[in-house]
């Protein structure tokens, strides 16, 4: 688990400093606004992840996720297990 962590946040440095340098060119700025807000959402999510993988408890560290709808993805059932309750 503590590799993986590393890992995640070695992407999460790469992508922060590329969100950094495309953020400095006014036009890049302009005209990519979006994709460069989704680069830092991306780089966000990978540092919480790292903290989960890295956490003891995972429930607990998915439970201090600041955002609903990833904490929400992490903590759903497996969906083998939703398909044979039905079957």
């Amino acid at each position: 688990d503590a590799r993986l962590c590393e890992e995640l946040e070695t992407l999460r440095r790469y992508l922060e400093t590329a969100g950094y340098l495309l953020g400095q060119d006014p036009g890049l700025r302009y005209r990519y606004a979006t994709e460069i807000g989704n680069l830092k959402h991306v780089e966000k999510m990978l540092g919480h992840l790292a903290r989960v993988v890295e956490a003891a408890d995972k429930d607990g560290a998915i439970d201090r996720l600041p955002d609903a709808e990833p904490k929400a993805r992490l903590l759903r059932r497996p969906i083998t297990e939703w398909y044979e309750s039905k079957h």
